[in-house]
C-alpha cells in the first residue's frame, strides 16, 4: 500500500488526523465505536485502486486530541472532517 498524506487540521473542538489514498471519486470512510482509521487499513488498500479514499481518526481518538473537554458528539460534526480535507473543495468552518 502506498504511504498516504496524512494531516491534523483543526475542527471545533479537536485536531482531526487523516489519511487519503488514491485518485478518483472521494469515498469517506467513517470508523464506528473507538475505531480509528487503522481499522480500515486492507480496505483502504483494495478501494485506493479506484477511488480517493479518506479515513480518519474521531476526535478524542487515537491521534486526534481534544482541545478541551469531552462532549456529546453528533453525526453532525463528523461532516466537517470532510469540509477540512484538502482538494474537497471546502474550507473547515
Amino acid at each position: 500500500m502506498s504511504t498516504p498524506e496524512t494531516g491534523t487540521p483543526a475542527v471545533p473542538g479537536a485536531r482531526l488526523h487523516f489519511e487519503v489514498r488514491g485518485a478518483g471519486l472521494f469515498l469517506l470512510l467513517i470508523p464506528g465505536g473507538n475505531s480509528d482509521a487503522a481499522v480500515f487499513e486492507p480496505l483502504t488498500a483494495a478501494l485506493a485502486e479506484s477511488h480517493r479514499v479518506l479515513t480518519y481518526d474521531p476526535r478524542g481518538n487515537s491521534r486526534s486530541p481534544l482541545d478541551g473537554p469531552p462532549v456529546d458528539q453528533r453525526i453532525d460534526a463528523h461532516t466537517d472532517v470532510f469540509a477540512a480535507m484538502p482538494g474537497t473543495g471546502k474550507a473547515p468552518s
